[in-house]
This record gives C-alpha cells, structure tokens and sequence, in this order.
C-alpha cells in the first residue's frame, strides 16, 4: 500500500463527517436525499481503499465489483439530490435509474461487466466485458442530465446566493466526472492514482463552502460546530498529507511506515496546541454564515446576557437599541409591547428618541400585522405587505402609519409561544438585516 491508497481513505471520513453535519441539520426532504447521497459518496471512496490495501488475489474481483456498485450508486444519488435541488416534479428518469442500479448490482455480482482483477505495483487491472459500455453509457446520460438541471437552475434563478450555490455545484460536479474518467487513460504518469477521489475531496471541499458561504442546507448550531471540526480535520489532514509527502522527498530510503509516523507525530502535536485554530474557524463560519448580520447577532446575544442581568425594562432597552442600531446599521430601533388593558402594541421605547412617533405608533391586538408575526414567527419586510395574502385586508390608514413610522422592519420577540414584544428596526442605511428568532424562556 503506498501514500496515495490513504487518499480514498480521507475522502470516505470526509464524507462521513459531512453526514453527520446533515444528520444534525434541519429535517427537510432535500437534506434526507442529501445525506443519502454523502453515505454512497462515503461508500464509494472506502471500496476504493480496501480495493487498494493489499487484497488477498481472489477478493480483488469482488471488491473491485462492489467498487462499480458504489461508483453508480453515488452518481444516482448525486442525481436524486440534484432534482430535489432544481424541484424536478418527474420520476421516470429516477425509477429508469433505480432499475439501472439493480442491473447494475446483478451484473457486477455475477461477473457479467468485470470478468477478472488483480493489483500490480498498486495499480488495478480488470478485464471488462462488451456489456460494461452500456453500463458506461447510462452512466454518462445521467452525468449529463444532472449538469443540464443545474445550468437550467442557475440560468432561471434571479436570486444571486442561489445562482452562486448552483454555481458551485456545478464546479464540484464537473471536477468529480473529469477526475473520474482519468481512469480511461493510458499515461503512465497518471494511471493508477486515484485521481477520481481527488475529485470527490475537493468536491467535499466545495460542498462544506456551499454550506457555509450560501447555505446550500438549514443546519443548526450543533451543526455548525461539526462543521468546525470538519475544517479542522481538513486542515490536519493537509498538514499530515504534507508532511508525508515532503519527507518521502527529504528522506527517500526510508520506510514508508516510519515515515507515517513521523506524520502522525507531527499532527498529534499539532492537534493538541490546535485550540486556536478552532476558534478562529469557528467564527470564519460564523461570518460565513451570518455575513453582514454577524455583528447583529453578536449584539442579540449580548442583549441576551444583559436579559438575566438587568431587571429595569428601561436600562435594558437603551442598552440594546443602540447596539442594534449601530451593529445593522438603521436610522432608528425601537421595542414595542402590548398594554395589559386592550393588548395594543405601542413604542416604549425608540433610539433616537422620537417622541412624536412614540405616542402616535399604534398598532391594534387584532391588526392583521400582530397576527401574522406571532403566526409567522419571523421578520416582516414592511416594504413588502402588499406580496402578503394575509396582509392584504390592512386599511389604508394602517398602511399609511406604518409608512410614516419610517420603519423597514418588524421582528418578534416570542416566550412560551406567545407574542410579548416587537422589535422595530427603522430603514437600513445599504445592505439587508437578516436577525435570527428571539425566544425568551
């Protein structure tokens, strides 16, 4: 076995921390078709290696079968992703698919598309049957089918982050089938490196940054610091791969298995002083996640703090609408509560004071606005109630006081489910908020 088996190998665990990132993440139906597709990815790249560790001669075969099983498999769960991706309604290239995938699994277990296999110098040779071109074949209609709903999902979006998710996708994808069918080639500069799984790691890679950059999946805080392990273990990973590789050149007459000691050494080190490199990817994946509302959220967490600290409504609110002001970047902030007596929600309090707007705010217990935030859970755009079926019964007097608020944003703050308070951002001077859900336990 030399260095380069370890690649599939890395790549498998790769995959595999991916998946528990997913397992963690919001439950959705493209994170389930997700998550299958990281196990085949995973399932692939661990046939690769054991294909590749010094197999006893007559398991070569059967485990370069399983190998083509885990390769097509991967590619149709790519696709069942994709069309959940791109929301593809039809299912008869998906079943053609699966019926592909039991062919494909009879005719590798009977020895019908690989008739023989061995290993020589760490390189795999196979003797392949006529039927094995079908098979290749369907595999390249299917290859061409995922990058075709891909282009279409990036050519109709108008959103920019999902264009740039989509765009990524297609790279990682297209790396994937290039490196793969370096397989094919007869240079003996490259035959028998596994390419392939170069491909499938650095599509790991531009899957995590799709994560993170344009959230390709909802994934929750748990998540999130998973993922921080999985950049660090990337970043391991590179060191060790490193250092194997510099010191097969400084030190070429050793063995490789002192050499990989060595490695692991250097790494084991590493990894006990790497306390600092896990903060600091801890809030590079913050920022990437938050972007511009990184600073906003730091300050919601900081008001969160001051909650159990501070008992004076008053000494609370002047201490978080600055820092919400300042950090979004708005003109105004300002929380507004409901009275005890009528359930009218009113400004409390507004920084800058404004007390003109203060005693003229209103909005009524049963305003179709109140509703659809203690409903909805979530930010509502002002500039947008006209998009909103459940807003379009406001009077037109409501409308117009909520124009003259100079307010671009309301939030709702909620404890045990229950509507208590809003939040009211005023117009935002360049850019967008995005806040996180308040809940106040």
């Amino acid at each position: 076995m030399t260095i380069w088996a370890l690649v599939p190998l890395v790549t498998s665990i790769a995959y595999l921390v991916l998946l528990a990132v997913v397992l963690l993440s919001k439950r959705q139906s493209i994170t389930r078709v997700f998550s299958v597709f990281l196990g085949a990815a995973a399932f692939w790249s661990f046939t690769s290696f054991m294909l590749h560790i010094d197999a006893p001669p007559e398991q070569t075969l059967i485990r370069h079968n399983l190998l083509n099983i885990a390769l097509f498999a991967a590619m149709l769960m790519y696709y069942q992703f994709i069309r959940a991706y791109t929301n593809r309604r039809g299912k008869l290239f998906l079943i053609i698919g699966y019926i592909a995938l039991a062919l494909d699994i009879f005719l590798n277990l009977t020895g019908q598309l690989v008739t023989s296999a061995y290993i020589e110098d760490n390189v795999v040779y196979h003797t392949i049957t006529p039927v094995f071109y079908s098979v290749f074949i369907l595999a390249l209609s299917f290859i061409g089918v995922i990058i075709y709903h891909l282009v279409q999902k990036y050519r109709q979006s108008t959103d920019p982050a999902e264009r740039n998710r989509t765009l990524y996708l297609v790279l990682g994808w297209v790396i994937v089938v290039l490196s793969s069918y370096t397989n094919l080639s007869d240079n003996p500069r490259i035959y028998g490196l596994p390419l392939d799984h170069v491909g499938n790691f650095i599509n790991a890679g531009i899957i995590v940054y799709a994560i993170t950059q344009y959230r390709l999946i909802d994934i929750k805080l748990i998540a999130r610091k998973t993922l921080t392990y999985v950049l660090l273990f990337f970043s391991m990973i590179t060191v060790y791969a490193g250092a194997i590789f510099i010191a097969t050149r400084i030190f070429p007459a050793e063995e490789m298995s002192t050499i990989i000691l060595m490695a692991t050494l250097i790494v084991l080190i590493l990894a006990m002083t790497a306390r600092p490199l896990r903060t600091f990817i801890e809030k590079r994946i913050d920022r990437l996640f938050y972007q511009e509302t990184y600073e906003s959220r730091l300050a919601l967490m900081g008001f969160s703090r001051k909650m159990g600290n501070i008992l004076n409504l008053e000494e609370l609110a002047k201490s978080l609408l600055p820092d919400l002001a300042k950090s979004l970047n708005i003109n105004k902030a300002a929380l507004l509560f409901p009275d005890v007596a009528s359930g009218e929600f009113s400004m409390e309090y507004i920084y800058p004071a404004d007390d003109h707007l203060k005693t003229q705010f209103k909005l009524a217990a049963d305003n179709p606005v109140i509703s659809w935030l203690d409903k909805n859970n979530a930010q509502l755009y002002l500039n947008k109630l006209d998009n909103l079926p459940e807003l379009k019964g406001l009077w037109q007097i409501e409308k117009e006081q909520l124009q003259k608020s100079e307010m671009g944003l309301l939030y709702p703050i909620k404890s045990r489910d229950k509507l208590i308070g809003i939040i009211g951002l005023g117009n935002k001077k360049r850019g967008v908020y995005i806040l996180p859900r308040i809940w106040i336990c």
